[in-house]
């Protein structure tokens, strides 16, 4: 269920994101805008990153992917 689910999220969300650039690119469009679009952006990109993150987790569990790890130094 929750593969379903992530699936049908990253398909509209990657959907949305096409013509979100278009416009975005688009030098008619209005500074305040492209503002406002850029956040909408952003927040979407976050939100596909969210559910890919889910579909890699369902993975994992299925024994479909492995993790790999690497040591990492979290002060820089």
């Amino acid at each position: 269920m929750l593969i379903s689910v992530s699936h049908e999220l990253r398909t509209h969300l990657t959907l949305i994101l096409g013509p979100l650039d278009e416009c975005i690119d688009d030098p008619s469009l209005v500074q305040a805008h492209r503002n406002r679009l850029t956040l909408v952006r952003r927040d979407a990109r976050w939100l596909l990153r969210l559910v890919n993150s889910l579909l890699d987790l369902s993975r994992l569990e299925a024994g479909k992917m492995s993790a790999a790890f690497k040591e990492t130094n979290l002060q820089r």
